[in-house]
């Protein structure tokens, strides 16, 4: 099954609550987030991050420089839905990683587990993302 078709089915198929990876405050993410100098200036790539309550709290804390990448089309809904207004403020990308998408740079990437899935994938999928991580945002 295509990686894009598996994680649409999962999301189409569970509630949030239902998959292993389910977290109501993602707390260990935004103390990374914080640690690597996060600020309300900080331009912030969820690389996965789907239906993720990440960028929910990044929205609270005030980050107006969002993005979210994920394959699955489905979960990227669940999130805009649960974000109701708030969805205005990411730049939604559905899209796989390894393949060719495009995004201004950001400051920060965040990835929960996504290069964990991508098996012998991740060495296709590292060269763009240094590349994209190291250009200059402004």
């Amino acid at each position: 099954m295509e990686r894009a078709a598996h994680w649409n089915q999962v999301y189409t198929t569970k509630s949030e609550q239902e998959v292993s990876w389910f977290e109501p405050l993602p707390s260990v993410s935004l103390e990374m987030l914080t640690a690597a100098g996060m600020n309300a200036e900080s331009c912030v790539l969820d690389v996965g991050g789907g239906d993720s309550h990440l960028v929910d709290a990044l929205a609270a804390r005030g980050l107006d420089c969002l993005a979210v990448l994920d394959v699955s089309g489905a979960a990227l809904a669940r999130a805009k839905a649960r974000l109701g207004p708030a969805a205005h403020t990411p730049i939604w990308i559905e899209a796989d990683v390894t393949r060719a998408w495009s995004l201004k740079p950001m400051d920060i990437w965040h990835d929960r587990a996504v290069f964990h899935f991508l098996d012998g994938r991740r060495a296709a999928a590292l060269p763009a993302a240094h590349a994209r991580c190291t250009e200059t945002r402004r």
